[in-house]
């Protein structure tokens, strides 16, 4: 019930805001409202609208970061980097030491294909991010991009350590791996994180993704197990298995 209930209130919302604007309505939403309403665009995909949205509001609190940083969001969506940059290059400038702008200014620059533009604001949170295993995954993909593939395994390792939950650095690490012919190698790896945390589903669960790639079916299946049992609601686990 509290779910449908959030749900009824941010539709409302939503009717409100696009009443407001079919209507040619003054616009007076306060900041926290802006924010769920580019939030809720960008829940729905509506990339589109949740750009307008965001555009109207940094019109309206000019100086909020919040919602400069949504629209940097949006216009990321649209791949206008280029734009995101500007925009995070002066945001910088009030706020030299914020970690969102300056992760967002790597990855800006990161898909825009300037590599090592991105290592250069990626190496500034290094040692001072409080998500320094984020800083990692993206400074692999920053190599990756680069096809610099061992460079790339280092710095997904590198988040792995930090946080073994981090599913995206998981599939990279196989991936740069399995590409250079080294997946055998990861076996090691992921038994060190189990010897250390026995109950890691996603230890488990990728140890078996390796021993699949391997053609190792019978002991994919006992690691995919292992994640079931220690997670029984892991339905890719399950769907793995049955693979």
């Amino acid at each position: 019930m509290p779910e449908k209930k959030k749900r009824k209130e941010k539709d409302e919302l939503i009717q409100k805001f696009e009443e407001m604007l079919k209507n040619n309505e003054p616009l007076f939403l306060s900041e926290e409202n802006y924010e769920k309403i580019i939030d809720l665009y960008i829940e729905d995909l509506d990339y589109k609208k949740a750009l307008h949205a965001a555009e109207l509001a940094v019109e309206q609190y000019p100086y909020s970061l919040d919602l400069i940083l949504s629209k940097v969001s949006a216009l990321m969506q649209f791949e206008l980097y280029d734009e995101a940059i500007d925009i995070l290059q002066s945001t910088l400038n009030f706020y030299p030491s914020d970690e969102e702008i300056i992760l967002l200014l790597g990855n800006c620059h990161n898909l825009n294909g300037d590599f090592e533009k991105a290592l250069e604001y990626y190496e500034i949170l290094v040692d001072i991010s409080a998500s320094p295993d984020e800083v990692q995954y993206q400074m692999g993909l920053a190599y990756q991009n680069m096809d610099e593939l061992e460079k790339a395994i280092e710095h997904f390792k590198n988040a792995i350590k930090l946080n073994i939950d981090h599913e995206d650095a998981l599939y990279e690490l196989a991936y740069c791996l399995d590409v250079i012919g080294e997946l055998e190698k990861s076996i090691s790896f992921y038994n060190k994180f189990i010897d250390s945390d026995p109950y890691s589903t996603s230890a488990w669960f990728n140890l078996g993704i390796v021993y699949d790639k391997l053609n190792r079916f019978e002991e994919a299946i006992q690691a995919y197990e292992y994640a079931a049992l220690i997670n029984p609601d892991f339905s890719s686990a399950y769907f793995n298995m049955g693979n």
